[in-house]
């Protein structure tokens, strides 16, 4: 029974990840799920009202007659809870949604820096490893080259940023959750944050149990596929959903030998 409970509920983590992916991996954050909620109850209520109005019927059928006529002289107690209902959805979204909003993206753009530094060190860490792995022989060739991103980004990957890359992954996202706001955001944002620290240094830590930090010999990735599925997937979700929430994307544009320095510093620098 247990097995088919988690069979079960892969199968739908896998459907809702895969949904996720397709639309960016946006956020939703709590008080949009609230107004979700509450948007399916006004849809129910707005068909048991004009099923309750004696407007008459624009399509004169069975099945409209069915859902949209009642009595007129019928109880009108139901009609009347359900206008209510309509009343009390425009209070909430007059009332509450719309100054949650503006306060969600008030603290939101505090981290804003943080935010769009993490989207760069999560590309770089990814740009890195999409060069280290082999993915038909799954041997693991560590280089250093430049790139070149759009927004007139240029950076390296050497040993040195590499190292520094890994440290800031985590210490960025710790800078947003001792931040002394970062209490006053929405609860949506705050679990992704926290998820997202466990996420990374989990996922950091994990590569470092497989491989050195750097070597100059070519090494083996003993279940590199596990690698590109489990490790990179997950950090890929992080980055789509920082962008989507930054509407700020990274894409590449070019590798190079190496030749250049890695923004890395100047970055943090900022920060």
């Amino acid at each position: 029974m247990k097995k088919i409970e988690y069979t079960i509920t892969d199968v739908l983590n896998k459907w809702k990840l895969s949904i996720a992916d397709r639309f960016g991996n946006p956020l939703i954050y709590d008080y949009q799920k609230t107004l979700l909620k509450l948007t399916i109850v006004l849809v129910g209520a707005i068909l048991v009202v004009i099923r309750g109005s004696t407007a008459p019927v624009l399509v004169d059928n069975k099945m409209f007659r069915l859902l949209f006529c009642s009595e007129p002289t019928g109880d009108k107690t139901f009609y009347n809870i359900c206008v209510s209902i309509i009343a009390a959805y425009i209070f909430y979204v007059v009332q509450v949604y719309i100054p949650e909003k503006h306060k969600m993206k008030k603290y939101i753009s505090i981290f804003s820096e943080e935010h769009r530094y993490e989207i760069f060190l999560l590309n770089q860490y990814l740009l890195a490893w999409e060069k280290f792995i082999d993915k038909e022989e799954g041997k693991c060739y560590f280089c250093e080259f430049s790139y070149e991103l759009n927004h007139k980004i240029n950076g390296a990957v050497t040993e040195s940023t590499y190292e520094e890359t890994i440290e800031a992954l985590t210490e960025n996202i710790e800078r947003i959750m001792t931040h002394k706001y970062f209490d006053e955001c929405d609860i949506a944002y705050k679990d992704f944050i926290v998820q997202t620290y466990r996420v990374v240094s989990g996922h950091l830590k994990y590569m470092d149990d497989e491989f050195p930090r750097w070597s100059d010999k070519p090494l083996y990735a003993k279940d590199y596929r596990r690698i590109y599925k489990v490790v990179f997937d997950d950090l890929r979700r992080i980055q789509r959903k920082l962008e989507t929430m930054e509407k700020y994307k990274l894409r590449l544009i070019k590798t190079s030998p190496y030749g250049g320095k890695s923004k890395t510093q100047k970055l943090a620098a900022l920060l």
